[in-house]
């Protein structure tokens, strides 16, 4: 008896990234796309002011129609050494960073978030409902009499009757119209708001950070952005996982790329 073997081929669809690098006022900025969340880093600089730091300008924008968590304890940085060894580097928390701050007594403001989107489905759209109710009634009567005659004598004979009738009826009509004013300026609402996340997301890229990037829950069309340091060993390669909700940005630099 000759045997058959089945095999189960599942394909899993998935989504890669699309990456591009561009010089902002002679900075190299990297940028990973995918889901309609953008995230761009760029390596600023090597610091030597209270220890010594890889400075990195991070920016994420939210382009998706869900909220996003970005929390940064959950960021990951490895330098590969001249000896090809891979070690995993501290990131400096906020806290932290603030603490180092408070020595030099220089306190900055925390950037917050800009944007917010609310759908524009079903603007401008009335529903009326009618409701329509009939009764109609009918009486009536009639009579009916006969007389006979024959050889056995005269009969007489009448019937009487009376009818009543109801009639219901109930009808609904629903009636659904679209205000086309109020339709166009949802949607020019909607644009706005899609050019105000544009702007917001390439100020966020291409600006110098003073404040330090801190976990954020990002609504749709909304952007982030913050210094991040992480301290400092010497090697040729740094890997820098940006990770957002479940997503890993992974970014590659080498310390010669840095700005300053």
């Amino acid at each position: 008896m000759k045997k058959i073997l089945f095999i189960l081929i599942l394909i899993i669809p998935f989504t890669t990234f699309s990456q591009s690098e561009e010089y902002i006022d002679g900075r190299l900025i990297k940028t990973l796309s995918k889901s309609n969340i953008d995230v761009s880093t760029s390596l600023r600089a090597i610091q030597r002011s209270d220890g010594k730091y890889y400075t990195f300008d991070i920016s994420v924008s939210n382009g998706s129609n869900m909220t996003k968590l970005v929390k940064v304890r959950d960021f990951e940085a490895f330098i590969v050494t001249k000896k090809g060894k891979k070690e995993e580097l501290e990131i400096l928390s906020n806290k932290e960073y603030q603490e180092k701050k408070k020595k030099r007594g220089n306190f900055r403001a925390i950037m917050k978030a800009m944007g917010g989107a609310s759908a524009a489905a079903g603007a401008g759209t009335r529903t009326s409902t009618t409701n329509a109710n009939a009764t109609a009634n009918t009486y009536g009567s009639s009579n009916t009499s006969a007389s006979a005659y024959g050889s056995g004598g005269y009969a007489y004979g009448s019937a009487n009757t009376n009818y009543n009738a109801t009639t219901n009826v109930n009808a609904t009509s629903t009636t659904t119209s679209v205000d086309g004013a109020a339709v166009y300026a949802a949607q020019q609402n909607e644009e706005r708001k899609l050019r105000e996340y544009q702007a917001a997301q390439a100020a966020a890229k291409s600006k110098w950070n003073d404040a330090y990037l801190k976990s954020n829950t990002l609504s749709p069309l909304e952007s982030t952005s913050g210094l991040l340091n992480i301290k400092f060993t010497k090697g040729v390669e740094i890997t820098l996982n940006v990770k957002v909700q479940d997503i890993d940005f992974i970014f590659v630099w080498d310390p010669e790329e840095s700005e300053m």
